[in-house]
């Protein structure tokens, strides 16, 4: 009997610690909320590859309206 309390002992702390662990987690309706809105934003990258196409031509349309 010894034997199957402490296996007893040892699920009922996994099942503890699984359901603290999913304390943490978001659940189903947030994440779908949340990923509903992922495609108004862009990665870093991306914005970092615009960026460096376009400052270069601001800048060159910059310079010639001081010119102007």
């Amino acid at each position: 009997m010894n034997k199957h309390d402490k296996e007893l002992d040892k699920m009922n702390k996994d099942i503890n610690n699984i359901k603290r662990d999913l304390m943490t987690k978001m659940d189903h309706i947030d994440g779908k909320k949340i990923w509903k809105h992922f495609q108004r934003f862009a990665e870093y990258d991306d914005l970092k590859d615009l960026y460096k196409k376009t400052m270069p031509e601001i800048m060159k349309f910059e310079e010639r309206l001081m010119e102007y």
